[in-house]
């Protein structure tokens, strides 16, 4: 519930200084020079301004950014806030400032060289200045600087960007590396000057604590900044500089320096409200202000042996450290075997709190944590709702004691929904954690084996050939309290036949699976060999090769000369004889038979 206002028709102007790097930066009498207007002897003096109004997205307010060349100056038009609510409170500084475009080119030049004779030469500068209205404001965070520097680091590390691009953003990593150092120096400054000295403010009905502070600036700091210019572009074709830069062009670098104002006409100081204020009952902050020397503004310090904080965590002593426990082990993670089907795997925790306080907590399981469907139910509740990203509750758990468990414990069940549902569940994730910050949690871990029976034994089928239509018996053997159920599929599928023994009139070439079943379980099913199913003609005569698995049979004679390709299971039955003639093959990985016989056997 804490914010902090700059305050309208305030003006801050900071000097911006462009200063050479490499001043040697030259091939032959081609001076390549790097300057600013007003930079005596490094640069064409050439005036350019520009200004830019832009209005804050968040928190209202809005700002007039300009630029001379020499000066950047910030004023705040309408008051600029950072909004209150009820989320955690910024981590870290918060950041108000403007990126630019740069733009550069070449400028000819005549240098008069003096010496033992005088001598004059064309030659080249470069100038450059801010892109008029290319000014765009942010108002980041230290996350919004995180975030932005690990962007800039798969650009970076993208070899398909061009070397512009990933030079780019190395230079905005540096920038942003030391912004974010030189604020931590201010922050952790021993020397700081202290603008308040410490003080408490409690949630709750404590009401809001505002005040409005204006200091002077004491001090500057400064920022090297490197440009990059590209091929064919600016300083790229006048001169090759050897040993310096980046492959594909050149780059120089410049000062930015922040801090103390340049004019007696800017500002030199800076006025800002700030109201602190949190509304969740029990919190205790002790702070102290100091005072960017840098920038003027507050710096607000927690001490985090006098603060307590929950919900959410803001530092301090966390108010809410829910625990988890499996009842009677000191292990994290419970393992239950050989569970019957139809049955529960079931457990029961125990739900602790090692906070000095009174809490009450959600329990629940993460969904991510199941791969496959399961049933989980618990004494402590029943139904579930979503918290979180990721948390399905089951209960709140109210007035677990001050540095210790509820005594009452809380059965956790969990079943498969279904006979075809897996026989395991690994590293099921059950948690109890704060309901209004769900990242603050304890866990434990269920592993559930079900004991299913084994599959049938015994399988067999009492032909392996037969003719369309023709009775075939198919036998197996389970255990007690199982049945037989016989399939034409390996999974799935409806069952064709129930018994240990049961008759078929197959009409095409089957294999058949059978599975020991009950209501609560379906798996493992055994195959019984291919069944060759066929229709009997009066007499064959084959001559067209084979490779797919079939029965031929002739009441009477079969004459053969064709070939017989693996991986086929073919079979030739004839009444009364069978005759291979030369050019007949049944080649290797094959598997091939000739009987004499009917349909009848």
């Amino acid at each position: 519930m804490s914010s902090v206002t700059f305050q309208t028709l305030q003006e801050a102007c900071r000097s911006m200084s462009e200063s050479v790097t490499l001043d040697e930066s030259n091939n032959g009498r081609l001076n390549l020079t790097l300057g600013i207007a007003g930079s005596a002897g490094l640069f064409v003096s050439v005036n350019y301004e520009f200004s830019v109004t832009a209005s804050l997205s968040g928190g209202g307010g809005s700002t007039l950014m300009k630029s001379n060349g020499r000066q950047n100056c910030v004023s705040i038009l309408n008051s600029i806030s950072t909004a209150p609510g009820n989320a955690r409170a910024n981590e870290g500084s918060i950041y108000l400032g403007y990126s630019s475009t740069v733009a550069y080119g070449l400028f000819p030049i005549v240098a008069i060289k003096t010496g033992p004779t005088v001598e004059v030469v064309r030659d080249s500068s470069i100038i450059f200045g801010l892109v008029p209205g290319s000014a765009t404001p942010f108002y980041y965070s230290k996350n919004d600087i995180l975030y932005d520097i690990a962007q800039n680091q798969s650009i970076i590390n993208n070899l398909s960007f061009s070397p512009k691009m990933r030079r780019e953003a190395l230079n905005q990593n540096r920038i942003w590396d030391q912004v974010l150092k030189k604020d931590s120096i201010n922050i952790n400054d021993p020397a700081a000057p202290v603008l308040v000295p410490p003080f408490t403010i409690t949630g709750g009905n404590s009401g809001p604590n505002t005040t409005t502070i204006t200091q002077s600036i004491s001090e500057t700091t400064t920022y090297d900044v490197s440009h990059f210019l590209e091929v064919g572009v600016g300083a790229s074709f006048v001169v090759k500089v050897g040993g310096s830069g980046v492959d594909g062009g050149y780059e120089f670098k410049t000062k930015k320096t922040m801090g103390a104002s340049v004019a007696n006409t800017n500002n030199s100081s800076t006025t800002i409200s700030y109201t602190l204020q949190d509304n969740d009952l029990g919190d205790s902050f002790r702070i102290k202000v100091i005072k960017d020397k840098t920038y003027g503004t507050p710096i607000f310090l927690l001490d985090e042996a006098q603060s307590r904080t929950s919900c959410p965590y803001e530092g301090g002593y966390q108010r809410d450290k829910p625990k988890l426990e499996i009842n009677g082990s000191t292990s994290p993670t419970v393992t239950i075997s050989n569970v019957s089907l139809g049955t529960s795997g079931n457990f029961r925790v125990k739900i602790c709190n090692n906070s000095n306080e009174i809490k009450d907590y959600g329990f629940g399981f993460i969904g991510e944590s199941i791969v496959n469907d399961v049933s989980i139910t618990s004494t402590a509740g029943i139904g579930s709702s979503p918290t979180g990203t990721s948390i399905t509750k089951l209960a709140t758990i109210t007035a677990v004691p001050a540095n210790g468990c509820k005594t009452t414990t809380y059965d956790v069940n969990i079943a498969r929904r279904n006979p075809a549902s897996p026989m395991s569940y690994q590293n099921i994730e059950f948690v109890t954690y704060a309901e209004c910050e769900p990242s603050i949690k304890s866990s434990i871990y269920a592993n559930i084996n079900f004991a299913g029976p084994p599959p049938p034994t015994g399988v067999a089928a009492s032909k392996s050939e037969v003719c369309v239509s023709n009775p075939l018996t198919l036998s197996a053997n389970c255990p007690v309290a199982t049945t037989p159920n016989w399939y034409t599929v390996a999974e799935g599928g409806f069952p064709i036949a129930v018994g240990a023994s049961v008759v078929v009139n197959p009409t095409e070439n089957t294999t058949y699976y059978v599975g020991c079943e009950t209501p609560d379980y379906k798996r493992d099913r055994v195959a019984t060999p291919l069944v060759l199913v066929g229709s009997p003609s009066t007499a064959l005569n084959l001559t067209s090769n084979i490779t797919s698995s079939t029965l031929q049979i002739a009441n009477t004679t079969i004459t053969a000369r064709n070939k017989i390709f693996s991986p086929a299971t073919v079979t030739y039955k004839a009444g009364n004889s069978l005759t291979f003639t030369p050019g007949f093959e049944a080649n290797a990985g094959t598997n091939f038979t000739a009987k004499i016989g009917g349909c009848a056997n």
